[in-house]
């Protein structure tokens, strides 16, 4: 079951992806309010099915970026977490 921090997690990426507003900054703050990076990837993977599930290619592929992110398939600079 989703806590507080999911829920507001989830609520702001979807007012994020419809305002065109860099997620990034958006998942450095919850990382910065303790979310680590299993629950951040849980939250994220939950939120593409769901727009998978609509057929919003778009915001699929943005979800799907900030995942790498998370994980860390990306250059060093850019991950969320310094250590995958």
């Amino acid at each position: 079951m989703a806590d507080k921090m999911d829920i507001a997690f989830r609520e702001e990426l979807l007012a994020g992806l419809k305002t065109e507003s860099d997620l990034s900054e958006l998942a450095v703050k919850y990382k910065d309010l303790g979310m680590d990076n299993e629950s951040m990837y849980h939250n994220l993977e939950v939120l593409r099915q769901e727009m998978r599930a609509k057929e919003d290619e778009a915001s699929e592929d943005l979800i799907m970026d900030l995942m790498d992110r998370v994980v860390g398939w990306c250059h060093t600079d850019c991950r969320i977490y310094p250590d995958p």
